[in-house]
């Protein structure tokens, strides 16, 4: 247990949760100020929300460790140009490595929880069409400021988006764990940026989820207007989450793209390769 207190991955969380409230403070402050409301039905206000949000990325990044090279070279102190690994066994899973197998495991791992949770509204929404009618999810259900109907089209909507990152990320750790090998490169091109590319997904499955929470939203996984344009706060959340994950996998893209490219072993021509 002290391990995984002392780990990347629960640092990471604490500080989400503390640059969270500390952006959605920062707008409610400026809201008081101008004399605006101040609370909403989820307490802070939609804007509040959605800086807070933001910001909770951020400080998740820099609380993990991911960005501590980065910064480092910002203030002119050098690094190894590829770390040890200081852990062993499982705790490697829950800090952060250069280690381009380790990083592989840890987006599968990643990808296998948000599979398991997308499985799981799956099960609820079709157990709630195994018959007609209303089954469980009626009107009179009141859940996370969600009456039942509303909240089959959250866990629908929800279960979509989940289900297509957890792919890209099992994706993603596949391809992080083969492609060196199949190359003969000893890591990807980019081993810093590889790291950073798994360790924004957390955040983003955190601000995925935590839409459940704040309200929901109707629009299905595409998040299409009208609809999006008048649901809860949950809405925002789900669009933070998407375009956060979507960072994670641009980033890998390129990351994978230049290894293909310029860490290919000597005589593996584009023609040669598996």
């Amino acid at each position: 247990m002290k391990a995984f207190f002392s780990s990347s991955l629960a640092r990471g969380l604490f500080w989400q949760l503390v640059g969270t409230l500390a952006g959605a403070g920062l707008v409610t402050g400026i809201r008081a100020l101008m004399g605006l409301s101040i609370t909403d039905t989820f307490f802070f206000t939609e804007p509040a929300w959605v800086l807070g949000g933001f910001i909770g990325v951020l400080f998740f990044l820099v609380g993990s460790g991911v960005t501590s090279d980065w910064i480092k070279w910002m203030r002119g102190i050098d690094t190894p140009e590829h770390h040890e690994d200081h852990f062993a066994g499982a705790e490697k899973l829950l800090n952060v490595s250069l280690d381009h197998k380790v990083i592989g495991i840890q987006y599968t791992l990643v990808a296998l929880a948000l599979i398991s949770i997308g499985g799981l509204f799956a099960l609820i929404f079709r157990t709630e069409l195994a018959a007609s009618e209303l089954q469980f999810l009626t009107t009179d259900l009141k859940l996370f400021g969600q009456n039942g109907p509303q909240l089959y089209n959250t866990l629908m909507s929800l279960h979509g988006m989940i289900m297509i990152v957890s792919i890209l990320l099992g994706i993603a750790g596949i391809i992080n764990y083969a492609v060196p090998l199949l190359l003969g490169a000893q890591d990807m091109a980019f081993p810093r940026l590889n790291a950073f590319s798994y360790w924004i997904s957390v955040p983003a499955a955190v601000l995925l989820l935590s839409s459940l929470f704040l309200g929901g939203f109707d629009t299905g996984w595409t998040g299409y207007p009208p609809l999006s344009a008048r649901a809860p706060v949950g809405m925002q959340m789900f669009f933070l989450g998407v375009f956060t994950a979507g960072w994670s996998s641009i980033l890998g893209s390129l990351n994978v793209l230049v290894t293909v490219v310029r860490m290919r072993a000597k005589g593996m021509t584009a023609m040669r390769m598996p």
